[in-house]
């Protein structure tokens, strides 16, 4: 009986954090906001530049990816960390901007489809932990949506991600699961 019980709790404890997900992610504003620290250093290095769009790139690390609409119509996507250290920016650029010359190594017939000027500041350094972190990866399908949760050991929500329900998750426009 005891056992029973246990087993009911848990499925309740289930159900309210899959409803109190769902309702988050219906209430959850698309666009993610950053810290005044953060718009700060793209200002600095971008000057007069205007964000157009944010995602949050690495969720442990607090790393976004912003792409930023500059003065003169290019645009300019920028990896970012939450205290404004920029890491990474990288933008398309014209075949005559190259360093070298591009003859001495496209065979000959070749076609160049895209440029991408990719430009490094900093890199992020693993760090040993001095006691592990379990966490749980969970998926759920809400209101036909795929939702993906990272729950920490004391059933904090770490993380959530809604995705459309036969999206597989390997990005190879095949979206039947089987990879």
């Amino acid at each position: 009986m005891k056992r029973k019980l246990t087993q009911a709790g848990v499925l309740v404890l289930i159900a309210a954090l899959v409803c109190s997900i769902a309702l988050a992610e219906k209430c959850h504003d698309e666009k993610m906001s950053l810290s005044a620290q953060v718009e700060k250093s793209l200002t600095e290095s971008y000057p007069g530049a205007s964000i157009k769009e944010v995602k949050k790139e690495e969720e442990e690390f607090k790393v976004f990816e912003v792409v930023l609409a500059l003065k003169n119509g290019q645009e300019v996507e920028v990896t970012v960390t939450g205290d404004g250290t920029v890491m990474e920016a990288e933008n398309e650029i014209e075949v005559s901007a190259l360093p070298f010359d591009v003859s001495t190594i496209i065979p000959s017939g070749g076609e160049i489809k895209e440029v991408k000027s990719e430009v490094t500041y900093a890199v992020l350094a693993p760090v040993a932990l001095a006691q592990p972190k379990t966490t749980y990866k969970l998926e759920v399908v809400v209101d036909g949506q795929k939702v993906e949760l990272e729950v920490a050991a004391d059933g904090t929500v770490l993380s959530r991600e809604t995705k459309d329900k036969n999206d597989d998750g390997d990005d190879d426009d095949n979206d039947d699961g089987d990879d």
